[in-house]
């Protein structure tokens, strides 16, 4: 393979990932080998960053973050997707889960015993290592066509450090990284591709396709007929993308340039945030930012159709979230007698329960991963101002033109923003793709004899009066 420098650094081989060793050690040291790698590999990526953000801000310049709590399949992304859409708000690329990862805040290090954690203090050193990854993926508005140098190098090193975390088991080197990354960018501006931001992606895809054959497009958020035009020739697998550990679960997150935001906007506009595993998290998420005011947006759905969408998970070649091998031998009916590595890996969060369930039927893990998370966001909630809350059904959203501009005016008063035209085009868009949803959403219909039993259960059934879905039972 040839390379090209990179910031003045050049280093020759494969570095990062001794498989032997990973093969001989246990199961833990396995893990954290593919963290320690993945940290190296960004850490070296970090020193090639002129003047980075990180040394003029950090999370504690925060002033306001606004933090969407749900349980998995709610309808969380589609609403973080509408929300980041403007550029009067700030936000990741992604779920910001890896760096709980990356920086041992996960099960089963430190002796965690599920992804619920108490009692948790985020030293100096820590937060500082959470300032850096959290400001080296911020955003602001949507992606961008490359116009600049600037911007060029900008998409490349976010891209950079997003692979190690999707792909550890490569074990390629970070000039390999890059090298990948510019050899797609490359393809994409002599073919004249401007304007079409998923091609871009797709090149740098190939480009780790040819040389990595572990490497497997499929596991990524793009259009399944896109990725099977263009790799014609990969089989779409449904296993975990590494059999051992996954720091970023799939579907992997697509990197796409973007703005970064001035230190002015670090610190001024309000920084939104999304994942779920943060309903068991708040008090930790609010160490990370100790001089912001929360806004949380409580996204509730109907249990059946998030049920049956978390059904559906289990069965994706996603949301592998922990492998339990050596800890917990799973007899999930509907899972571990379907998949050869059903008997292992765990999907979505982990709640306080888990050990309770692992001989139940695919469809009661389910229903526990959805109440689970209700209860515990509640239970923060409880803490927390009434002003600062707001709960919103997923149906307002979804069902009409009407419901949903009605709710986007509830939202931007209450985040303290206002309707711009991303916003508009963003909610505008929406319409095409929603008009199949009344069919989505009684999909579980489908499974009502095994999910109907599930939502029965007291647990639920209280939570189902409480978020107002009694009628619908």
């Amino acid at each position: 393979m040839e390379k090209t420098e990179h910031c003045g650094k050049m280093t020759t081989g494969t570095t990062g990932l001794n498989t032997s060793w990973v093969y001989s050690e246990g199961k833990l040291n396995k893990n954290r080998q593919y963290i320690d790698y993945a940290k190296a590999t960004r850490e070296e990526i970090f020193q090639c960053i002129n003047n980075p953000l990180w040394y003029q801000q950090s999370l504690k310049d925060v002033s306001k973050v606004v933090v969407i709590l749900s349980s998995p399949r709610s309808g969380s992304s589609l609403l973080f997707h509408l929300l980041s859409q403007t550029e009067q708000l700030l936000s990741l690329n992604g779920e910001h889960t890896p760096y709980y990862k990356l920086n041992g805040y996960s099960f089963p290090f430190e002796n965690f015993q599920s992804d619920c954690l108490e009692n948790i203090e985020v030293s100096q050193e820590q937060l500082n290592n959470f300032s850096r990854d959290f400001l080296s993926d911020v955003g602001v508005g949507t992606p961008r066509e490359i116009l600049t140098p600037k911007d060029l190098e900008e998409f490349i090193t976010t891209m950079a450090l997003r692979l190690p975390m999707q792909w550890p088991q490569l074990g390629l080197s970070a000039q390999e990284y890059f090298w990948h990354i510019r050899e797609g960018c490359n393809r994409y501006f002599l073919e004249n591709l401007t304007g079409n931001l998923s091609s871009l992606v797709i090149n740098i895809l190939e480009s780790l396709s040819i040389f990595s054959p572990e490497f497997n497009p499929f596991y990524y958020d793009l259009k399944p007929s896109l990725l099977k035009a263009s790799f014609p020739n990969t089989n779409i697998s449904v296993a975990p993308p590494n059999s051992h550990f996954c720091i970023e679960e799939p579907p992997f997150v697509v990197i796409k340039p973007r703005r970064c935001p001035t230190p002015e906007e670090i610190s001024n506009k309000p920084w939104l945030l999304k994942a779920s595993i943060d309903a068991f998290r708040l008090p930790l998420l609010k160490q990370l930012f100790p001089n912001a005011e929360f806004k949380i947006i409580h996204l509730t759905r109907f249990p059946a159709t998030s049920i049956n969408g978390i059904y559906d998970g289990w069965h994706h070649q996603g949301f592998f979230s922990h492998n339990l091998e050596g800890i917990a031998n799973l007899n999930i009916p509907g899972y571990s007698d379907v998949f050869p590595w059903g008997k292992n890996w765990w999907s979505y969060e982990l709640p306080p329960q888990w050990k309770t369930v692992i001989n139940q039927p695919l469809e009661y893990i389910c229903g526990l991963q959805w109440s689970s998370t209700h209860e515990a966001i509640l239970e923060s909630l409880e803490q927390e101002q009434q002003s600062n809350i707001l709960r919103v059904q997923f149906e307002d959203i979804i069902e009409s033109s009407q419901k949903r501009e009605k709710m986007l005016g509830k939202l931007l008063d209450f985040i303290g923003i206002k309707e711009d035209n991303s916003l508009k085009k963003s909610v505008g868009e929406m319409q095409p793709i929603m008009c199949s949803v009344p069919a989505n959403e009684n999909r579980w219909l489908s499974r009502q004899s095994l999910i109907l039993p599930v939502i029965n259960q007291d647990s639920i059934r209280n939570l189902v009066t409480e978020f107002g879905y009694q009628n619908r039972v």
